[in-house]
């Protein structure tokens, strides 16, 4: 075995195409996130969008409602459009 020797690797870094791919996943996860918190605070809690939402629901209130899924889906598109933001530097920067 031969000590004198550095030992050099070299990883492969990911291309292009897995990066497009993998922020594919990421815009997703991100609007879907919402989604997930939204139905988390529908079964089990008293505060927040999913609980605003069903207590407009039971009482008649379709102002509140629509102002609940409107934040909610506005929260999801922000989510989507930081991911994308930062897909887009990512990308450019790994190019250059």
């Amino acid at each position: 075995m031969n000590m004198k020797a550095p030992c050099k690797r070299r990883v492969p870094a990911p291309g292009r195409a897995a990066l497009a791919a993998a922020a594919v996943h990421l815009e997703i996860a991100a609007t879907t996130c919402v989604i997930g918190a939204v139905v988390g605070e529908w079964t089990g809690s008293n505060q927040g969008l999913g609980a605003l939402i069903i207590q407009s629901t039971f009482n008649y209130q379709s102002d509140r409602l629509f102002a609940a899924v409107f934040l909610a889906s506005s929260m999801a598109l922000v989510f989507f459009g930081i991911v994308a933001l930062v897909e887009r530097w990512f990308i450019r920067a790994r190019l250059a």
